[in-house]
């Protein structure tokens, strides 16, 4: 699923579906692994090297579009050399930036599949108790994975880890682990070419029948296999249960502002709009209400989120019943709080005023922003829509210059603005130039399912910051801890700052390397921290700093070294760079 990279209009916040917001990642996430290869060895299913083969191709396949994720809980060693008490997790889940050709980074991110968990108690369905690590190899189980909807029960997983290139980047790579893969599956599952109908008529050309009686009811109905897999580090954003009541939008249009003054461009924007929708979910929360019926409450708080559609169908979004996990990109890193929020809202006769409230276009702050929308009720029991009233914003050229322009025309957008003398004339940064485009939307949806996201939930003990331990169980102790932070015992010998945030403003985005090629190039204001201008970590501040931003934004490049998007002090204080303030929010 692409989220961030490929979208034409990244629908993550109110009226903006071209919003972009591009925070770092910090506490919010937990370490993980992220699969990055998985082979058939043996069982039956590896019993012939073509039924193996084309096997092989299609867990590569699947990998990419599904991720396959580990987090090793419980764990007191993050070295993951020796600790004699963890447990192994498993999960499914969702590419945070929807590009799959970085899951090999050892930093790439990903949400927590809700169904991942028992929607009762909370704990992942798929756990392995009881592990140890020893020397790098750990051992975890008997546990219980779920194959096709059937238990898989007294499973051992045995893998070894090592360290990445990369400093804190580990790898593992499992043991020969014995399973089995269902017929119900596998019937739905397309023979690889030359070859003709599903995987099942494939094996059963090959004389291959299942030989495994998965749920013992004394028929065979599953093949046995025998599997290799290995990975690499990732962040995981769990996903919260029980699922919260939402709205997704299932209708966008330009209906003003300069951009929608010519009908050729507006209509161009609204097919793009539409298809938008489809793949990247436009999700709204009406928060704290006490009347479920959206009639009347006299304070409520409108929340907007982009996410991941759970069923991957977009067909059914304007049914009022799909679910969708929210982008934990769009909680703020530090605080956990929805970054595009309007509170001190109010619904009367089922008409909603929410904000101002502020919302992020390419970094930039859209403030005093004010959300108006009416409520009804669907012909569905317990369903409700919204229709909102125009609302005023704007798209930034740098962007719209990203974006290609529809057929028939060539170019970009803004190649084809111009071809229409349709010019900036917004000022949305307040530096007396027009770079953005006024834009009216008006946009409707349905009701909905949210799981929200974010750090693991808090039953655990949280973390003393000098005790040695990692007591709250997120491989992280004392200092090293983001919860530890702000704490005085972590700010010895140093001001606290975000490396990347060059310009104090407690975020990391497009407008920080605008600050700093002003600064180098321009006389612009000089950082306030030098450290958090020199986001390369090199001991020196130019323009590869400036690249190395830019690249991390954009482009799928590593991120800022150490503290990153964490307050902290510098790590490798051994340049002649100094910190004069902290950064904003440290």
């Amino acid at each position: 699923m692409s989220r961030r990279t490929s979208s034409v209009f990244t629908t993550i916040a109110v009226i903006l579906t071209f919003l972009i917001c591009v925070e770092v990642q910090a506490q919010n996430s937990r370490p993980g692994f992220v699969a990055t290869s998985e082979v058939v060895t043996g069982g039956i299913l590896g019993s012939n090297p073509t039924i193996a083969a084309g096997l092989n191709e299609l867990l590569a396949e699947r990998l990419l579009t599904s991720p396959f994720l580990l987090e090793v809980a419980d764990l007191d060693d993050p070295t993951y050399t020796n600790d004699d008490n963890i447990t192994l997790n498993a999960f499914g889940g969702f590419d945070v930036d929807g590009d799959s050709s970085n899951n090999g980074s050892g930093s790439n991110a990903f949400a927590i599949d809700p169904t991942s968990f028992d929607e009762n108690t909370g704990v992942p369905v798929s756990s392995f108790p009881d592990g140890t690590i020893v020397d790098g190899h750990m051992v975890a189980g008997p546990g219980t994975i779920i194959v096709g909807g059937i238990p898989l029960n007294g499973l051992t997983v045995e893998a070894d880890f090592t360290p990445g290139t990369l400093t804190g980047v580990y790898e593992f790579q499992s043991t020969p682990t014995d399973a089995f893969l269902t017929q119900d599956f596998l019937a739905t599952q397309p023979a690889p070419a030359p070859f003709a109908g599903t995987l099942v008529d494939l094996l059963n050309t090959f004389n291959i029948f299942p030989d495994t009686d998965a749920d013992s009811d004394g028929v065979n109905e599953s093949y046995s296999a025998v599997f290799e897999f290995g990975g690499i580090s990732c962040d995981l954003y769990y996903s919260y249960h029980p699922r919260a009541d939402g709205f997704v939008a299932t209708s966008q249009v330009v209906t003003g502002g300069i951009l929608g003054s010519n009908p050729t461009i507006a209509a161009g924007l609204n097919d793009l709009l539409a298809s938008n929708l489809d793949n990247f979910p436009f999700l709204l929360e009406v928060a704290d209400l006490d009347d479920p019926t959206y009639q009347d409450d006299g304070d409520i708080t409108l929340n907007a989120f982009g996410g991941f559609d759970l069923d991957g169908d977009f067909t059914d979004n304007g049914d009022g019943f799909n679910d969708f996990v929210i982008d934990p990109l769009d909680y703020d890193q530090v605080t956990g709080e929805p970054i595009s929020s309007f509170p001190g809202g109010s619904l009367t006769a089922g008409h909603l005023v929410a904000g101002p409230g502020t919302i992020y276009v390419s970094g930039i702050p859209l403030n005093g922003l004010t959300v108006e929308a009416d409520f009804f009720p669907s012909t569905l029991t317990g369903v409700y829509e919204f229709q909102s009233t125009p609302t005023s914003a704007f798209l930034t050229q740098s962007f719209l210059i990203t974006q290609p322009a529809p057929a028939p025309f060539a170019g970009t957008l803004v190649d084809l603005l111009n071809t229409f003398n349709i010019f900036p004339d917004i000022d949305a940064d307040n530096d007396g130039v027009n770079e953005s485009y006024s834009a009216i939307f008006e946009f409707g949806g349905i009701s909905c399912g949210l799981y929200h996201t974010g750090a693991a939930p808090g039953t655990g003990p949280s973390e003393d910051c000098s005790n040695g331990v990692d007591d709250d169980g997120d491989s992280l102790a004392d200092c090293d801890d983001p919860d530890c932070f702000s704490d005085p015992a972590c700010n010895i010998g140093g001001i606290q700052f975000r490396r990347g945030d060059v310009n104090s403003d407690g975020a990391t985005n497009i407008g920080d390397a605008v600050s700093l090629l002003g600064f180098l190039f321009s006389g612009g204001t000089a950082p306030g921290c030098d450290d958090a201008a020199d986001v390369s970590d090199d001991g020196a501040i130019n323009i590869a700093d400036a690249i190395y931003e830019l690249g991390f934004l954009f482009s799928g490049g590593p991120p800022p070294p150490p503290p990153g998007g964490n307050c902290g002090i510098d790590p490798t204080d051994t340049d002649s760079l100094e910190c004069a303030s902290p950064t904003g929010g440290c």
